[in-house]
């Protein structure tokens, strides 16, 4: 259970904010719960595509806006599957392509990127795999967050491959149904247009 009520309830909030204004990324932002952790790596946000986990002193520290672009970007690491397809991938570069890939769409669906988040222009329209190949072995800058493997960091046991695979088969469907929602209603970006053809 939560413990700081006043960072869930910005949390909360920011999942609201998104709703109204960035509708395809607050529709999936609702699929994972918000659970307190106070011993994440960077000591900021990190998912596992299942659960999306917060240090509250963070979130007490940041603004509004930040903090729902810092939900859209956990959000961005399910929709790209960075958690299952890390293999045998460094583990931390891999995460700094994927943020590189993920800050150039919230750029582009305006979002607010904050200046030392990983964004640089040169990397818009490539893949993860793409930016990967392009980083040096150390990049020198890492990302803010942290993503595990599926299950990584619930306590449970390890998933099977089965469970792993329903859970990319599952956020494929809700990102392609979270779209048609979204264009309904006219409010999706066009760099998450192109994704969606990519899916």
């Amino acid at each position: 259970m939560n413990q700081d009520r006043e960072a869930e309830k910005m949390m909360i909030k920011a999942r609201i904010g998104m709703l109204r204004e960035h509708p395809f990324w607050g529709t999936l932002a609702l699929r994972m719960p918000l659970v307190e952790r106070h011993d994440l790596p960077f000591k900021t946000l990190a998912t596992d595509g299942e659960f999306f986990y917060y240090d509250p002193a963070w979130v007490r520290a940041n603004p509004h806006p930040v903090r729902m672009s810092s939900v859209a970007h956990e959000v961005g690491h399910c929709m790209y599957q960075h958690m299952s397809r890390l293999g045998s991938r460094e583990p931390r570069r891999w995460n700094s392509a994927g943020d590189y890939v993920i800050n150039a769409v919230l750029k582009d669906s305006g979002f607010t990127i904050p200046d030392h988040w990983l964004h640089d222009r040169k990397f818009a329209g490539m893949t993860t795999d793409q930016v990967y190949s392009l980083l040096p072995d150390d990049p020198g800058r890492f990302a803010f967050d942290a993503i595990m493997t599926p299950g990584g960091g619930s306590g449970k046991a390890k998933p099977a491959p089965s469970e792993v695979e329903a859970l990319v088969q599952g956020w494929a469907v809700a990102v392609v149904q979270a779209a048609n929602s979204a264009r309904k209603a006219g409010k999706l970006p066009s760099a998450v247009e192109r994704l969606i053809a990519e899916l």
